[in-house]
């Protein structure tokens, strides 16, 4: 039995990284196939394939289920009741597909990133991506061809680049492996805190890697995602300055919002988006789509206006996309859709937040985790995400829960698995239902309180007999 589980155990170890890689190539392909009227990209094939095998392991238990999980679920299937309210059952094979991109997406990010050496792969395979995309880009930024695209081309339907994409600054928006530039670009700079924290205690890599990766962004020219960055150096800097003093910063940041919205009269939201975007027009476009769009929202707050119903707007405003994605996701299916999703993310970050006595490493990715989806979450206020990107961003939600299993005060890490009597962990070692690991090492004690030592057991004297060993001092 032990040998079949010790086998169960190395495929595991195998597969991880093995669809880890696999998932993180199928970002940067920009290629699809049409079935039954159906889009199907790399990033979709691979989530609807493994999304019924990763509910069996949410639902038996192989997976710790937790409130995340149920609020997305929740939303997933709000999106299915919601377009098939609005706009009758023949939207039923779209939005199950939308609620298995996204449950699908969250839920690979919880299987595959398991642990500290998981989520360092997941980030050094996003580095890896990019550095395959640079040159590939670059060519694009300064005018050339999309090389990437057309040499994928033989393998399906390609994306290229949208007409409509005028020049910013003299240069291209590059859009290598995705369908649009700003797809890219935030693509990228979810790499950019994740970069410097896993080799921080090598300033030079560190500073390099996400010089790097500050620059692939930058290639987009989308301003949604320059703005995850600008956010998340900020946020660096505050951690190395401060000393993670996070309670002041959002002290102060919540003092700035009043003020603002005291002092100024466009708000601190209008402010936001006038600054920090590359075209006065472009800032303009998105305050009156949060107007209008919001005002959308009031008018139908359970089940939305759907996905074909058109939006009220100002005449000028000639198209009907919207550059937001939360804002699009509360039009689309209403208040409990959005609601759902905000205590879904919510809930992950209290969790992640209150995990304690974490090891120096798994601390040092929990700030630049956090730091990374915390620009994600702005950015997306700005910026719509569709198809490969959606998948990430809940992949990338799923992908950092292993943290808050992390902690503890003592003794061995909590197992997740409540599926028959022993679990096949990721590193290769049984653990059962109780929570102690099978080793050939002993079980750490429990250090015992200042001036209450006991003796660990009789120990051996020189001549053969036995005496009680002297009490072990801890320090206080």
């Amino acid at each position: 039995m032990r040998g079949m589980a010790g086998g169960a155990s190395r495929r595991a170890a195998l597969t991880g990284p093995v669809l880890l890689t696999v998932f993180m190539a199928a970002m940067i392909l920009p290629v699809s196939v049409e079935l039954s009227g159906t889009r199907l990209s790399p990033v979709r094939l691979l989530v609807l394939v493994c999304f019924i095998p990763l509910m069996w392991k949410l639902l038996s238990g192989q997976i710790r289920m937790v409130s995340t999980d149920i609020f997305l679920g929740l939303f997933c299937l709000w999106v299915i009741v919601s377009l098939s309210v609005v706009e009758g059952t023949g939207r039923l094979p779209f939005a199950t597909i939308s609620g298995i991109e996204v449950m699908g997406g969250y839920l690979l990010g919880r299987a595959l990133i398991r642990n500290l050496d998981d989520f360092k792969l997941l980030v050094r395979l996003h580095l890896t991506a990019m550095v395959i995309l640079f040159p590939f880009a670059l060519i694009e930024f300064v005018g050339g061809p999309q090389l990437w695209a057309r040499g994928l081309d033989i393998l399906g339907d390609v994306e290229y680049r949208p007409p409509n994409l005028t020049q910013r600054m003299g240069f291209d928006r590059a859009l290598s492996g995705f369908e649009h530039p700003i797809l890219f670009g935030v693509f990228c700079s979810t790499a950019f805190a994740l970069v410097f924290y896993t080799w921080r205690d090598r300033i030079g890599q560190a500073l390099t890697g996400a010089g790097f990766v500050g620059f692939m962004t930058f290639m987009s020219l989308s301003a949604g995602a320059v703005v995850s960055i600008m956010l998340q150096l900020g946020l660096i800097i505050w951690d190395k300055i401060s000393g993670g003093r996070w309670k002041l910063l959002i002290g102060i940041a919540a003092f700035l919002y009043v003020f603002l919205s005291i002092a100024s009269n466009r708000g601190p939201i209008i402010i936001f988006i006038d600054t920090l975007t590359f075209s006065q027009g472009t800032a303009w476009t998105r305050v009156v789509q949060w107007q209008f769009g919001g005002a959308e929202v009031l008018r139908n707050p359970i089940f939305g206006i759907g996905m074909t119903a058109d939006w009220e707007r100002p005449a000028w405003l000639y198209t009907s996309s919207v550059d937001a994605y939360w804002l699009v996701i509360a039009m689309r299916h209403g208040f409990p859709a959005i609601g759902a999703v905000i205590l879904a993310i919510g809930l992950a970050v209290w969790r992640i937040v209150a995990a304690r006595n974490l090891a120096r490493d798994v601390a040092a990715i929990r700030t630049g985790y956090l730091i990374v989806l915390t620009g994600l979450i702005f950015s997306m206020s700005t910026v719509h995400l569709w198809d490969a990107n959606v998948v990430y961003f809940f992949f990338f939600l799923g992908a950092g829960l292993w943290i808050a299993e992390s902690g503890g005060a003592a003794g061995p890490q909590e197992d997740t698995s409540t599926d028959g009597p022993a679990d096949d962990s990721r590193d290769g070692s049984r653990q059962p239902a109780g929570g102690t690991r099978y080793s050939r090492f002993a079980p750490q004690t429990r250090r015992s309180a200042p001036g209450n030592d006991s003796a660990p057991g009789p120990a051996p004297k020189k001549g053969g007999r036995t005496a009680r060993a002297p009490a072990q001092r801890h320090r206080p």
